[in-house]
């Protein structure tokens, strides 16, 4: 079940788990409920209009809560709602469980900060255009009854 309408709420369990992450900017987002908690958070911050940029940061205490309908929720917002051009995610190299997610989730990897991690680690960012998205589009979206494009 996806919560919406708490971005500030689930910004906050969100700076609670992704360290360096304290003061989002009028953070944008929603929530996934399973047995009745959160088991993820997705927050949208340092929206940047005139480069029709968006950051997404997002935080998991649940191996299953990505979905098909969770995805096209978080695309919908920057794509679809705002104009998005495209969106962007920055990952530490240490956390091969998010690069795994954004890569599966259509992410390109665009490049490396070096020591930019709340650890000194280094942070890869990731890029997102809106013509490559999978999750939004009429075109890509499934009608009942019938397989998703993208689906293995």
């Amino acid at each position: 079940m996806i919560l919406c309408g708490q971005a500030e709420v689930i910004a906050r369990w969100v700076e609670a788990r992704v360290p360096g992450y304290r003061s989002f900017d009028t953070p944008a987002g929603f929530g996934v409920l399973r047995g009745g908690r959160l088991a993820a958070g997705v927050v949208f911050h340092n929206y940047d209009a005139r480069a029709g940029d968006i950051e997404v940061v997002i935080a998991a205490e649940s191996p299953r809560w990505a979905s098909r309908e969770v995805f096209h929720t978080a695309f919908a917002y920057p794509f679809l709602q705002l104009g998005c051009r495209r969106v962007t995610a920055r990952v530490p190299v240490s956390n091969t469980r998010a690069r795994r997610l954004v890569e599966g989730a259509g992410f390109t990897l665009e490049g490396l900060m070096r020591s930019a991690a709340a650890d000194g680690g280094d942070v890869l960012i990731y890029g997102m255009l809106k013509p490559e998205c999978r999750w939004v589009g009429e075109q890509r979206r499934p009608r009942a009854g019938e397989r998703h494009p993208y689906a293995a």
